[in-house]
């Protein structure tokens, strides 16, 4: 059978250490490894309550697990086959089964065309009888469907582990009381004591009573019959079917009860089993309501340490039957009891399918397992959840094994592991192809072949996904804290939002399962102040039109500088909504970083709007707002048990960050952010120098490549053609950068997803390099570069004019290394207004170029192989009539 496995792991930070100084129990330490036992199904059956319990085999050898579980017809409600088989006897590396137990765990006959069954089973080791011993309760069914008002009992088998066969299920005599007319122990976790007898959770009520009671069972079993001797007292909480489900644990001297109601889950304690306290409902330990409620809970305990595993509400599962998925572990504070929210994290994730009926197995002292399958049913109108489904359920039986021994990453050693991983290429995708497809697309997953599904197997190792929808505080997933991007008319004809979100998913979900699926890294990036809505009224969230103070100017009156609509960032409510957003966005969806967009567009605040440098209060509000946004990964990231990585796209030049109020060196030796993505619009300095920058204080850099914004028709195309994206990767791999950010660069086809992100290869081919690939490329969108520009500004855009005799010196970065090449040649090329009669004199790091007419408006040069080498070159050129340079190019070919 296929074990597919991946890890999972948490870790001990002081912060953690620090949310719960106040709380009795210290933070216990545990890795989590998540393996899928096996998936798949035929829209027609799917595998339910797999719960599992071990043999224990002779010293050395590791035990066997047995795993039950039951297909459940989908078209019907709780309508169970046959108890099956899962068995695995080397720890989940391989698994036989699943087989079937229909004569001794199947349904037999009752009158009146009645059948009943066992289901809901747990098994458990019995250490002091040596036997596995299984409970769960019965289910009538008469024509393929329960019996409302049926009578139920306990039932219980024991296993044969050298015939691997189950005993013929038997009820549980219980006293002959009308209360127990309705009494099963299914579901529930039991706790087996040192003398032998069993402390057994049960519910119960009588014929045509509503609600449900709760009591605990003091029980003997000799290896072959259960007994019942005592019974506690009850616990009742009225409305909603009463309390169900129970699960019992014990630490500390001390036992514990969590109950399922249909409006909340409740918790109560007893000192010695039988009687408890009065129920009271799970709380976070701030004292808020924990938000489950209608579903199953169980524990998972080592030495003194409590948890609870459990499915709530608030984790971007409104869509989830019940909430009943995502799957949570987290510390209890056992002398309250509440849960420890700081200690969360999230044990399996959710797919679509409810997680609601789980099992707990203590494989040995040091390694428990949660057990659970994907519930193939859906709320109406769906009811069946169709093995081609938008959220990627596939009725996955889990093993979350949960590792109590195995020392957990620090958060130092796991931003190591996150930051080493190699991206070659980032492929930045601005989701374009949601809001704006060419045509309807009916299925969730369609959008995916027009950009991100043909990039599986090329050089892109992350892909960089944008829900960001042309303005500030609207946005392309679901969201409560924002508002969702919802238009459809205009150019947004075929928005897919508005279709997804009925169905619980978004494009931000289905790639971020895709990337999960060819093994990329996948960010969520978000557009700081994007004001593409100043030109597109279409695009106007609420929030701008309800509070227009809150923007830089109006569409009659615009800033200085940026555009009317951009937000203010010295406002707290705009910092809020941006740090909510975040933390909303990294909480729910399942990302390896976030990316933080300060390019589009970096005016934040009025100052910068009327072209004057902030001061520090601007940077000090900017650099509080990081610390809080990488607080917020932290806290996501625990849930998770993984780092979470935060990156930032800034302009490229410390100085002009610090004016505009992105204090960038103080948030890199405040470690705040994990890595650079600079480049834009606009290039200041080569990129050595933020190499540097970067490497100074321990980050990764990954240089970005977006579209030229040259106007001019023939050297736009020249400088977005693929041998020029080659020069420019080229340039940043030559200057130590540790990958590249390919942005509004769309074409899945083009040979770049292939060649960018292999130096080694772009050396073997055809390039060309340009004095500047962006020019100056500011306008009254940005706030002036200024002295901050440390490259040619030189473009077609911006020809320079030279008078006789003048000479200018340019910059030029070139990656190749021709001084041992025989294949490729390289040529300087001057662009000019015409060739006129007499030419310019050319030098390349001093050595004179002898230059030919190329046409009337192209001056051209060999340059020698032995002067071509990584670095960055001086070319020299001095007119020797009045000349226009409109470009200076070097082809390497």
């Amino acid at each position: 059978m296929k074990n597919a496995s991946f890890s999972l792991r948490r870790w001990c930070w002081p912060c953690l250490a620090a949310a719960t100084a106040c709380a009795a129990p210290a933070p216990v330490d545990y890795t989590v490894q998540l393996d899928v036992i096996r998936q798949g199904y035929d829209g027609v059956h799917c595998w339910v309550h797999p719960r599992a319990g071990i043999v224990p085999q002779p010293a050395g050898t590791p035990p066997a697990v047995v795993l039950t579980l039951q297909t459940l017809w989908l078209k019907g409600s709780d309508v169970f086959g046959p108890l099956n088989e899962l068995r695995t006897d080397d720890l989940g590396r391989s698994w036989s089964g699943p087989r079937e137990h229909a004569e001794t765990l199947g349904q037999r006959p009752e009158p009146n065309g009645v059948t009943v069954g066992a289901c809901d089973f747990w098994p458990k080791w019995h250490a002091p009888s040596g036997k596995l011993l299984g409970i769960g309760h019965t289910v009538r069914y008469r024509n393929n469907a329960v019996i409302p008002d049926r009578a139920r009992e306990t039932c219980f088998s024991v296993y044969d582990p050298t015939a691997r066969t189950w005993a013929p299920w038997r009820p549980l005599a219980m006293p002959a009381e009308a209360r127990f007319f309705n009494s099963g122990a299914g579901c529930v976790q039991r706790v087996d004591l040192p003398n032998g007898e069993i402390l057994l959770p049960f519910y119960f009520k009588a014929a045509k009573e509503p609600d449900y009671r709760v009591a605990v069972a003091r029980c003997t079993f000799d290896g072959t019959t259960l007994a019942v001797r005592e019974i506690g007292g009850e616990l009742v909480v009225k409305g909603g079917r009463g309390l169900y489900e129970p699960s019992l644990a014990t630490v500390g001297g001390r036992y514990f009860l969590t109950m399922r109601n249909d409006t909340s889950a409740y918790v109560a304690t007893s000192r010695d089993g039988l009687h408890f306290d009065a129920p009271r409902r799970w709380t976070w330990d701030d004292g808020t309501d924990l938000g489950s409620y209608n579903t199953q809970a169980h524990w998972v305990t080592h030495r003194e340490a409590l948890f609870l595993v459990y499915t709530r509400r608030g984790a971007g599962n409104d869509h989830v039957f019940r909430h009943r998925a995502p799957l949570f572990l987290a510390q209890v504070d056992p002398e309250r009891p509440v849960v420890l929210r700081a200690t969360e994290r999230l044990l399996v994730p959710e797919h679509g399918a409810r997680l609601g009926n789980f099992g707990v197995t203590e494989v040995s002292p040091t390694e428990t397992w949660v057990t659970v399958a994907e519930w193939m049913q859906a709320p109406a109108p769906l009811r069946i959840i169709p093995p081609d489904n938008p959220w990627g359920a596939n009725n996955r039986v889990y093993a979350a094994r949960i590792h109590f021994d195995r020392p957990s990453p620090t958060r130092e050693a796991a931003r190591a592991a996150a930051l080493a991983r190699s991206r070659r290429l980032l492929f930045n995708d601005d989701g374009g192809e949601t809001r704006v497809p060419p045509r309807p697309l009916p299925q969730p997953r369609d959008f995916l072949p027009y950009r991100i599904a043909p990039l599986a197997g090329t050089q892109v190792d992350t892909v960089v996904f944008d829900t960001t929808s042309g303005t500030f505080n609207r946005f392309a997933h679901r969201t409560a804290v924002a508002e969702p991007f919802l238009v459809r008319e205009g150019r947004y004809q075929h928005n897919i939002l508005p279709d997804l979100l009925p169905l619980g998913t978004d494009s931000l979900r289905v790639v971020s399962e895709h990337c999960r699926t060819t093994g990329q890294e996948v960010f969520w990036t978000m557009r700081m102040n994007d004001t593409h809505d100043a030109s597109n009224p279409l695009l106007i969230p609420k929030l701008k039109v309800e509070h227009p103070d809150w923007l830089m100017g109006t569409k009659e009156r615009p800033p200085k500088r940026g555009t009317w609509s951009a937000v203010d960032y010295a406002r707290p409510e705009i910092r809020n909504l941006a740090r909510r957003t975040i933390a909303e966005t990294a909480a729910n969806y399942d990302l390896d970083g976030v990316s933080l967009d300060f390019w589009r567009h970096p005016v934040y605040f009025r100052k910068t709007a009327a072209e004057q440098p902030v001061g520090d209060e601007e940077r000090a509000l900017m650099t509080a707002l990081l610390r809080d946004i990488r607080r917020d990964l932290d806290a996501a990231g625990r849930r998770r048990g993984k780092y979470l990585l935060l990156a930032v796209k800034v302009p490229d030049s410390a100085g002009y960050c610090r004016e505009i109020g992105l204090d960038l060196e103080r948030w890199l030796a405040d470690g705040l952010v994990d890595f650079l993505v600079p480049g834009g619009y606009f290039q200041l300095n080569h990129w050595s120098e933020t190499v540097a920058l970067a490497r100074r204080h321990g980050v990764k850099f990954y240089a970005c490549l977006p579209e030229s914004r040259v106007r001019q028709e023939e050297a736009k195309a020249a400088r977005t053609s693929l041998p020029s994206l080659r020069a420019r990767a080229l340039q940043a791999w030559a200057a130590g950068v540790d990958g590249i950010e390919m942005f509004n660069h769309f074409d899945p086809k083009s040979p770049l997803w292939r060649e960018l992100g292999d130096p080694a290869l772009l050396r073997t081919l055809p390039k060309v390099y340009f004095a500047s690939v962006q020019g100056s490329g500011q306008g009254r969108s940005y706030y002036p570069a200024g002295a901050h520009f440390k490259l040619p500004t030189l473009t077609p855009d911006a020809p320079e004019k030279f008078t006789a005799g003048q000479s200018r010196t340019y910059e030029l970065h070139v990656g190749d290394d021709l001084r041992t090449s025989t294949k490729l040649a390289a040529r300087l090329e001057l662009r000019v207004e015409r060739t006129g009669r007499v030419p310019p004199e050319v030098r390349w790091n001093e050595q004179p170029l002898a230059l030919t007419a190329r046409g009337d408006q192209a001056w051209s040069a060999a340059v020698p192989r032995d002067q071509v080498a990584p670095a960055i070159h001086r070319i020299t050129v001095r007119a020797g009539e009045t000349l226009r340079l409109d470009d200076l190019r070097l082809h390497v070919e």
